[in-house]
Order: structure tokens, then sequence, then C-alpha cells
């Protein structure tokens, strides 16, 4: 069985009883422990993450990219390993944009090196690896800074994170035939930025309905939108099942 929980799904800023972008990928085989994977670590999520699992039993975590609204738990997520009764027994692995150790060490006040518990690896477009079961594959979006989408596969499943981007054909990319396509929607159709770093509801579902995906779920929806508006605006342009990702929402495969 593999199960997304979604621990935070608002773009940009938080809000009361919701959190910045943040979600668990868990993979039940014969009878093992899941193999588990975070993804990005926004503010907020952390709490989140521990009504669900705890920072010690995961296997990796995938920062998409450095936007605060999708890293800062990091931070956190080191002190609680650091501090906590319970310590792992091996170094975290954490894939990100390169240069995100260092990023992260200047952003937490003391500057400490965070290698002692997370062990470093660096994505780049195509950058693939196994994880347990399953097969990941990042993708370089087109954002503002550098960011990776996720195509994770385990058996016939296969999950399509977009990250944070404009309109590409790294969307489709990640979105092809994938059995939940996990796709950010942070700018209203009538309100579309220039130069573009998100996608609106319908570009995010044209992209799903070229794609093929199974199932469209719309996150980093900023907490002033409004949801009504945007899954309306998705359902015009995407003929399968959609939804908008809220927190302590799970999908199982």
């Amino acid at each position: 069985m593999l199960s997304l929980t979604v621990l935070g799904s608002c773009g940009t800023f938080p809000a009361p009883d919701r959190a910045c972008s943040g979600y668990l990928v868990q993979i039940e085989a014969n009878g093992n422990a899941p193999t588990s994977l975070l993804i990005d670590v926004g503010s907020g999520s952390l709490a989140n993450l521990q009504k669900f699992s705890s920072i010690h039993d995961l296997d990796a975590v995938w920062l998409s990219h450095l936007h605060l609204d999708h890293c800062s738990d990091l931070i956190l997520a080191y002190y609680l390993a650091k501090f906590s009764a319970k310590q792992r027994d091996r170094p975290l692995p954490v894939y990100g944009p390169p240069g995100w150790h260092d990023h992260l060490c200047r952003a937490s006040v003391s500057e400490r090196d965070l290698s002692d518990f997370f062990e470093i690896h660096e994505l780049h477009n195509g950058t693939q690896l196994d994880l347990g079961p399953a097969k990941l594959t990042a993708i370089r979006t087109l954002h503002s800074v550098e960011t990776y989408g996720l195509r994770l596969t385990h058996g016939s499943i296969t999950i399509g994170y977009s990250a944070d981007t404009a309109s590409c054909d790294a969307v489709g990319e990640i979105a092809n035939q994938a059995s939940l396509f996990l796709c950010e929607a942070a700018v209203p159709d009538h309100k579309r930025e220039y130069p573009a770093n998100h996608l609106t509801p319908g570009e995010a579902a044209t992209w799903a309905q070229r794609a093929s995906a199974s199932h469209l779920a719309l996150t980093h929806i900023r907490p002033d939108a409004d949801i009504t508006a945007t899954l309306q605006q998705a359902m015009q342009d995407f003929n399968s099942p959609i939804r908008i990702a809220r927190e302590g929402d799970v999908f199982e495969f």
C-alpha cells in the first residue's frame, strides 16, 4: 500500500489550523515497517508530521526548493532530532537543490553545521534514486529559484508533485499518467502573475488533462483564496476526480 498524507497545503504563509507545504509518503511492503518520505517541510508541517509519524522513522526528506514556505521547518527538525530523548541510529538523508545545506546553516541563528544529523544530497534535473521499493525522479520546474518537482513510482502507482512552478513542459512530464498529480495552484486565473512563477487552477487542470493524470489534488493555495472558485476553475479543464488538498487528507493506493 502507498499513502500520501497532507501535512501542509498553504501557499506562501500559514493560516490558523493550516501549515505550509509538507507531505508524507509511506509505502508498506511485505509486512515490514513502511518506507517514509517527507516532501517539503514548510512552516507548521513539522508539528503535523508528528500526528502521523516521527522524524526518527523517516527514510528521507525531499526539499523541492529553498523558499521558506517549503523548507523552514527543516531547521526545527534538526533541533527536534538533536534534543529529543530518542535518537536516530544514522543520519537522515536530505535531497535538495545545490547549496541547500549551507543555505539552512546561514538561516539558523547559531549557524551550526547540520550535517551531524542530515546526510547531504543535492538534486539536479533528471536525478534518479531508489528509496525502498520506490523510484524517485527529480524534474526541474520553472520558478524564481532552482526548484525540483518529483515523480515517485512504486509498481503501477505514480505520484507527481509539481512543487512551485509556472506553466512549462516539466509540469506535463511530472503529471504524465500519474495516479495522483499533486499540483500547486497559487494564483487565481484572473490574477495571473507577470512574470509567472506559479500555476493557476485552470493551468494545473489543463496540464493534468493533457497528461492523462487519474486524479488531481490542488495545493499551495494561499489562505485568502476563494476555494470554491479555485475548484470551479479547475473543474472546467479536468474531466477526472479533483479536490483541494487539506491538512490531514490521506490519499491511499
